[in-house]
């Protein structure tokens, strides 16, 4: 038994070194609701195996296929720092060694495995995690027990067509997926958090649909996925890792959002996009992340990037426009390099660096460019209304109109936008706890069709709760104060509160049947004084009382 336990890790840990483990985005997307105008721009944005890469000019540093790197380069100073990482032959060594030992940890999770029992061909342990699926089925639906999909759980399963996943797994681990060839189709739930390197490489899948949840992809996540054509990028991811959609041939449109820092090396090298537009979040993009796109026609800098790295978009032969939007960033060796002639660079008037060396190897063209706007000024919020917040602000000059983003419940993402003014109701507000709100002034880029969004310096924030009332009047009666006050929309009735004479502040009454109330219990000898509080109840019939409003006072007649 000891010697299979051994055998088996060995095989494992063998298909981790073939795999090549090298391992190693406020304005954000806005997503496109309902009649809205396209959205893109900053304020969100196969190659199969036998499809052959053009050839690298300098001697490039070339990916080769499931995520390994070829380095063609003789120089030290062109090749990429490794530190103290083993290779994946160290890595199996070592691990094969370790086996040998008597009661390694590895023997021991190996017996912890073998314990568990083999349900349908899944095998799963007691934390929930998915350790190997040995079935058959093409389609495969994954127990509701599984929060996690192991390492290597489906590797290399040729047979596997669909897979679902169940509601609460919140990660697929290393190379779960990666080689099931056959596989086009996967279900992700909305609890899933992270998708760990080579996830699903080399995989058939053609649209892939990723929860807001999703924080983290790892290098090579979708690399060589020949098929791939539609995959969203959610907010909250600050990095694309290291080849992340390497050779994903098909991949011609796609959109990253507001919240990407930094466009790892060879990160979209080899995909068929057409047009890439960098958000203002982007302030790095490195070595091949665009390299050898040969449909890439257009790429857009943020106006906040400083670096680009050697052959970021190397061996383009389409390409021919290139934007900034600001200064010159530092670049490395060969950036734009291209089969055909170098491309036009489009620098704004006045931009600084251009004039330097390397920028003086390329075409540089300087623009009268596109004017952004500067952020609004006088940005307010305040309650109006059941689930209701209207927020105001000073227009920003040469703006087209304006992109509202808010975050509640802890999540980020875009509202809405306006055309019309400098006003804005949140009619989906949160009642129960506060929301957060950006608006970012924009114009469209007349060359592009695209918006350029400018910047937001402040943010607000208010409940949707109805606002107080308002012409609260009390006035002398026979055995008693009347209270009047004008009728406020989406009340379902109103609190009254008072402080009476000798007595402390406390509930007094409600009404739901109009905009009145007689207080009779209240004193003739001394003012008495009155709150009127408005509110309507939220979908599980809790109170949501409104804004605090004046006090008025009288004395009972």
């Amino acid at each position: 038994m000891k010697n299979k336990k051994i055998m088996q890790i060995g095989i494992s840990l063998s298909l981790v070194g073939m795999l090549g483990v090298n391992g190693t985005l406020p304005v954000l997307a806005a997503e496109v609701k309902d009649g809205d105008s396209a959205i893109i721009s900053e304020v969100q944005e196969e190659a199969s195996e036998d499809v052959q890469e053009p050839e690298m000019k300098n001697e490039e540093t070339q990916p080769t296929e499931e995520g390994q790197q070829q380095v063609t380069e003789e120089t030290d100073s062109n090749v990429e720092e490794q530190g103290e990482d083993k290779t994946p032959v160290e890595e199996e060594q070592t691990a094969e060694q370790s086996v040998e030992q008597q009661e390694s940890p590895a023997e021991i999770e190996m017996e912890k495995q073998e314990s568990e029992k083999s349900q349908n061909g899944f095998i799963i342990n007691s934390d929930g995690e998915l350790l190997q699926y040995t079935g058959s089925e093409t389609r495969v639906v994954v127990p509701s027990n599984v929060k996690r999909i192991g390492a290597l759980a489906f590797t290399g399963n040729k047979n596997i067509e669909e897979v679902v996943l169940p509601n609460g797994v919140q990660a697929i681990g290393r190379y779960a997926f990666s080689q099931c060839s056959n596989l086009k189709e996967i279900t992700i739930p909305a609890s899933l958090k992270v998708i760990q390197e080579g996830s699903l490489n080399g995989t058939g899948v053609e649209t892939v649909v990723l929860p807001e949840n999703v924080t983290e992809i790892g290098p090579s996540a979708f690399g060589f996925c020949k098929n791939l054509e539609k995959i969203n990028i959610p907010e909250g991811i600050t990095e694309l890792s290291d080849e992340v959609f390497l050779n994903c041939a098909k991949l011609k449109d796609v959109t990253i959002p507001n919240s990407v820092k930094t466009i790892s090396q060879y990160a979209f090298y080899g995909t068929g996009v057409e047009t890439v537009i960098l958000p203002d979040s982007v302030t790095e993009v490195r070595r091949s992340a665009f390299a050898s796109c040969p449909n890439l026609k257009r790429i857009e800098f943020s106006r906040e990037i400083k670096s680009i790295g050697d052959y970021a978009v190397n061996n383009t032969g389409n390409l021919n426009t290139v934007v900034f939007k600001g200064d010159a960033p530092s670049i490395g060796k060969d950036v734009f390099s291209s089969r055909n002639n170098c491309p036009i660079i489009e620098v704004p008037k006045g931009a600084k660096g251009y004039d330097q060396k390397p920028w003086t190897n390329y075409k540089i063209v300087y623009t009268e460019g596109v004017r952004i706007p500067e952020a609004v000024t006088n940005f307010k919020s305040i309650p109006a209304g059941k689930q209701k917040v209207k927020l105001t602000w000073n227009s920003a000059e040469g703006a087209e109109g304006y992109l509202i983003y808010a975050q509640k419940n802890g999540k980020y993402g875009y509202v809405g936008m306006t055309t019309k003014g400098t006003t804005f109701t949140d009619t989906k507000a949160l009642d129960t706890d506060y929301n957060y709100y950006w608006v970012f002034p924009y114009v469209t880029d007349t060359n592009t069709g695209k918006m350029l969004p400018g910047k937001c310096t402040k943010y607000v924030w208010a409940k949707g709760v109805i606002p107080a009332v308002q012409n609260l009047k009390a006035s002398s009666v026979k055995g008693g104060v009347k209270l009047t006050w004008t009728e406020q929309k989406d009340a379902e009735g109103y609190l009254v509160y008072g402080q009476r004479a000798g007595e402390k502040y406390g509930y007094v009454g409600m009404t739901t049947k109009g905009t009145t109330f007689t207080d009779t219990k209240a004193s003739k000898t001394a003012y008495n004084y009155y709150w009127v509080f408005p509110y309507h109840k939220d979908s599980q019939g809790n109170m949501i009382v409104g804004g605090t409003p004046k006090y008025t006072y009288g004395r009972a007649l």
